[in-house]
């Protein structure tokens, strides 16, 4: 199942798949309010673009450690989706993360336990 331009995030209570925003939100994809202004109307607004207004894609090639393709490999069969899926999820989850621990946030585990761990990026 690909998921194309869609949102991913977890909030406090529940896991959130979005293509919309409303007020009280905060975009997964770290769009804010000047790149989609809110209309006087109600309804909800786009926090990405659709894929017609995102530029063609690049083929690019990359070379991987044994040990990285290894992990791409479980990615893979874990989720039972595309090499190319597991990268571009990757990807947008790396810049979801770096975008929100640039504006000072920690980013947290709950263990099975119930204990909390704060998840550090070098």
């Amino acid at each position: 199942m690909s998921h194309k331009n869609e949102a991913y995030f977890a909030s406090e209570s529940h896991s959130t798949k979005s293509r919309t925003q409303s007020s009280a939100s905060i975009p997964a994809d770290g769009i804010d309010s000047e790149t989609y202004p809110k209309s006087n109307s109600k309804a909800e607004q786009p926090i990405i673009p659709l894929e017609d207004d995102l530029p063609k894609g690049k083929r690019l090639s990359v070379s991987f450690s044994s040990s990285d393709v290894k992990k791409l490999d479980w990615l893979t069969n874990s989720q039972q989706i595309t090499q190319n899926e597991v990268l571009r999820k990757a990807i947008a989850t790396e810049e979801y993360i770096q975008r929100v621990v640039q504006t000072g946030c920690t980013i947290l585990v709950r263990k099975p336990d119930g204990s909390i761990a704060e998840v550090v990026f070098r």
